[in-house]
Order: C-alpha cells, then sequence, then structure tokens
C-alpha cells in the first residue's frame, strides 16, 4: 500500500526570507489495522528499523528555526515516523557527520484523537499569527496534532513553546 504512496510537498517562506519545506510519502495506515498491531513489540522494531533506513520524506531548512521550542539547525534532514514502546508516535529527523554515520534527533508527538479522518499520512504548514510564525498539523489516521514553529531567533525559543 506505500510502495506507490504519493509524494507530497509543503513548504513555506518568511517574511525575513527563511524557508522551510517538507517532503513525504503520504503513507497508508491500512483502515486501523496498523494500529491494532503497534501493540505488538515484534511489529515496532521491524516498523522502527525500516522507518530509521528509510525515511520516508525530508525536511530543508534555511536557516535556524524553533519549532514546539526546540532549536532545529539550518540543513536537510531525512524525515521518519517510529514507534515508541508505548505504541505512540515519535518524529524523528536525520543527518549524516562527518563520519558518515547516521544521527537521528528523535520528537515524541503528542497526538489526540480528532474529528476528521485521514488515511494517509497528512503533514500542512500554515502561516501563524505573527509574520515569522507557522503551524505544521500533522494527521495519521483519526489522530492528530499541531506545532507552532518560527523563523524568529532562538531567544524567542519560549514564545514559540507557548505558541505566541
Amino acid at each position: 500500500a506505500n510502495a506507490n504512496a504519493q509524494t507530497v510537498t509543503t513548504a513555506i517562506e518568511f517574511a525575513d526570507g527563511a524557508k522551510m519545506s517538507v517532503t513525504y510519502k503520504a503513507l497508508n495506515y491500512g483502515q486501523g489495522q496498523f494500529m491494532e498491531r503497534v501493540k505488538q513489540e515484534r511489529f515496532r522494531t521491524a516498523v522502527n528499523q525500516n522507518a530509521k533506513d528509510n525515511p520516508c520524506g525530508s525536511v530543508t531548512l534555511s536557516k535556524d528555526m524553533v519549532f514546539a521550542g526546540e532549536k532545529i539547525a539550518a540543513g536537510e534532514y531525512g524525515l521518519h515516523f517510529l514507534l515508541g514502546d508505548d505504541g505512540g508516535f515519535i518524529a524523528a529527523l536525520s543527518t549524516t557527520n562527518a563520519e558518515g554515520d547516521k544521527e537521528i534527533k528523535q520528537f515524541p508527538l503528542k497526538l489526540a484523537a480528532v474529528e476528521s479522518h485521514s488515511q494517509r499520512l497528512s503533514i500542512q504548514i500554515v502561516a501563524g499569527e505573527e509574520v515569522d510564525q507557522c503551524i505544521i498539523a500533522l494527521h495519521f489516521g483519526k489522530l492528530g496534532m499541531t506545532v507552532n514553529g518560527s523563523s524568529a531567533k532562538a531567544e524567542k525559543k519560549d514564545d514559540a513553546a507557548k505558541g505566541k
């Protein structure tokens, strides 16, 4: 179901010239069967190994940005979705260091039930209230969340986390 999944790109350019783009495979979560299988440790291990080896997309930042209070350096990253021991989703960004080893930074996702249903992974970037802010919306089946982002300097980290 995912070998031929559509590739989607979403992007934003801020007033200060900073750019962010996300390109990803619109993964299919199988009418809820995926969430049943997540309860099995063997399944989670297999999914995580595959996800680490094969990013489902990429994230490109033209300058350092802040997301949910976390500063992310400018650059291009592999985008992965892993599963925690509790079955919760974890977003991960990967880079390759000078020695050629993959480094993965993980961000546990606080997904909650949403009214809308997205059969496939959906990532949207929309403009935030201020000219240096954006909102990233993630949907996995009947679960979703939003994350505040900012192209502002790291000093604004606390404001970004509070959604200001």
